[in-house]
């Protein structure tokens, strides 16, 4: 796969908690999924999960510090009601980027890391987030095919080709199990009337298929190379144990109740316009004791 190839995109989360949860949770008893020694305000952990597509020039080295976030979830988990939330905001999104003005929200890390990030989306949503977890495109692919792939259902064919990047789509509808790279591909397609709000979707489909897989003992024998995936592949402000504890949560909680979509708002032109009233109320009612 070429150098114009390397864009990553999608930040599978539950791979990151699985792969920390099984040195951890197993190892060190920390299975209870107490989340008490997270939480910033009573009752409630917040987590700014971001995938970044990196862009690189002709000599193969990257052109900014900090990449593009081509995906951003915010998670919301409500303690007092064993409760979890993943919110996904388009990247396309029109924000006021604190020092920068307006722009779309991929931009932020672009400007400021995880940090600067953050601080828009808080700003955004008017919530507080003090975690953040980053991974990239050669994590992605790392984590998917060191799960063993993940097995989905394609809707219909997906077929798209990018020549300025050089990245190749061309996926058979049908339920079949998808490597890495494959899997890349799934998530990336934009090109039907939906654009990025159907690849969000897509995304969050994917994102259910591959926890379910890896949050079950079956992969017990696969979270050795997940954990070392994440070592390599993954930026974090949390410690391992931390990470441990929320995949113990997210065990608790259980897969079925684990709720996704994404904040409501319209297309203006290309962009995406975040109706912020309801979108901040939505995550109010996650978190709400």
């Amino acid at each position: 796969m070429g150098k114009g190839q390397r864009r990553a995109l999608l930040i599978l989360f539950f791979l990151i908690v699985t792969a920390a949860t099984a040195l951890f949770v197993v190892s060190r008893g920390l299975g209870s999924g107490d989340l008490t020694s997270l939480e910033r305000d009573p009752g409630m952990v917040t987590m700014l999960l971001l995938g970044t597509d990196r862009n690189y020039d002709q000599g193969g080295g990257v052109q900014e510090k900090h990449a593009r976030t081509d995906t951003i979830i915010l998670a919301c988990l409500n303690t007092t009601k064993q409760e979890a939330f993943f919110f996904s905001i388009p990247r396309d999104t029109k924000v006021e980027i604190p020092g920068r003005g307006s722009g779309l929200i991929n931009a932020a890390h672009v400007w400021g890391g995880p940090g600067l990030a953050v601080e828009t989306v808080e700003q955004l949503l008017e919530v507080n987030i003090p975690y953040w977890a980053v991974v990239d495109f050669d994590g992605f692919q790392e984590l998917v095919d060191a799960l063993g792939g993940v097995e989905l259902e394609i809707e219909r064919d997906l077929k798209y080709y990018d020549r300025a990047g050089g990245f190749k789509i061309d996926l058979k509808a049908g339920k079949r199990v998808l490597n890495g790279e494959e899997a890349l591909q799934y998530a990336r397609f934009r090109n039907d009337a939906l654009g990025d709000i159907g690849r969000v979707r897509r995304q969050q489909k994917l994102l259910a298929q591959a926890a379910q897989k890896a949050l079950s003992w079956q992969s017990i024998s696969r979270w050795p190379a997940m954990y070392q995936a994440v070592e390599r592949n993954v930026e974090t402000n949390m410690t391992q144990i931390e990470i441990a504890k929320i995949g113990a949560y997210l065990r608790k909680v259980g897969l079925e109740q684990i709720q996704t979509r994404t904040l409501p708002g319209n297309f203006s032109g290309n962009h995406w316009r975040m109706d912020e009233p309801a979108a901040r109320e939505i995550v109010d009612a996650a978190l709400a004791p």
